[in-house]
């Protein structure tokens, strides 16, 4: 709803004051790089890269880093600007089932495959 309404996502604010200060600060020749671990759908991502932030992106969910990239597509966002990886992170390289919530794609939730334990990590 505040997405639609106001143009932006409430909980990415902070993070956009210390990038507008940075770059007051720092100026555009020493841009600040953003990671975002669950960027989910890009709310975030994609108005931290309009403001000359450097976005590594990663988002989990096939279907929310499939929204992502065809937002950054859209809004002609080069990978130099916003660099979206479809992936969990953990401490451990290995495979796992990433569930959602039935009509919430920010719910979405990773198990490990069979075999594994979480203590595995993932």
């Amino acid at each position: 709803r505040s997405l639609a309404s106001h143009g932006s996502w409430p909980d990415c604010s902070f993070m956009r004051r210390l990038i507008r200060a940075w770059l007051r600060e720092m100026g555009a020749a020493r841009r600040p790089t953003v990671l975002e671990v669950g960027a989910y759908n890009g709310a975030c991502s994609l108005g931290f890269a309009a403001l000359g932030a450097r976005v590594i992106a990663v988002e989990a969910n096939p279907k929310n880093s499939a929204l992502l990239q065809a937002s950054a597509t859209l809004n002609g966002y080069s990978a130099e600007s916003l660099s979206i990886y479809p992936m969990a992170v953990g401490a451990v390289s290995s495979r796992a089932a990433v569930l959602e919530k039935s009509g919430n794609a920010a719910a979405s939730y990773i198990l490990p495959q069979q075999g594994q334990n979480a203590s595995q990590g993932l």
